[in-house]
């Protein structure tokens, strides 16, 4: 029996010894897909969901999901929600994640380049995405999302979109019904 646990014990430690050093691959090699893996902060996924107001049957999407912990944690909320990541590591790490059952198929990632998706379903998209990616992005989104959709950003801002209301580091954007699709229209 102390055999057995023995055993037990070494392929639990095994299993976390190689999702951290998968995690601190994917932290490394982020820099290769285009922008470095910078998790966001419990506080402010915490404050993302909160600005967010997510109610169950939601449809949420998080942009460069990293590790899927905003995803996860929408699912949580009971919304069905997305994670669109290019860096299949850092997939894998969201995926093993999600897998542990809590979430019931309502939490998925996506090896997937957000911009080549169509973002029209989402009633909240998140991102934490650089200052170059968030000005190709703000055209998108005028274009696809539905007016009431909203739109958090953590740190950075659209060049164009003002943000109906900024509380610290984040952003909230909320797509109208009269808002042009060309960002450089006044």
């Amino acid at each position: 029996m102390l055999l057995i646990l023995g055993w037990i014990v070494f392929v639990l430690l095994t299993l976390v010894l190689i999702g951290m050093t998968l995690y601190v691959l994917g932290l490394l090699i982020s820099p290769l897909f285009g922008a470095p893996f910078v998790p966001s902060r419990v506080a402010s996924v915490e404050d993302m969901l909160r600005l967010a107001d997510v109610k169950p049957g939601m449809r949420t999407a998080d942009l460069g999901s990293g590790d899927g912990r905003i995803v996860c944690a929408f699912a949580q909320k009971g919304a069905y929600a997305i994670g669109y990541e290019i860096n299949p590591l850092l997939v894998w790490f969201s995926r093993l994640k999600m897998g542990s059952g809590r979430f019931r198929g309502s939490a998925r990632a996506l090896c997937s380049d957000f911009m080549r998706q169509d973002l029209s379903g989402y009633d909240v998209i998140t991102a934490y995405l650089m200052p170059q990616f968030m000005v190709r992005l703000e055209p998108k989104l005028l274009r696809e999302l539905k007016p009431g959709s909203r739109v958090i950003s953590n740190s950075f801002i659209f060049p164009n979109w003002k943000p109906v209301m900024s509380e610290g580091h984040l952003h909230v954007y909320e797509k109208t019904l009269d808002q042009r699709i060309s960002t450089n229209d006044s």
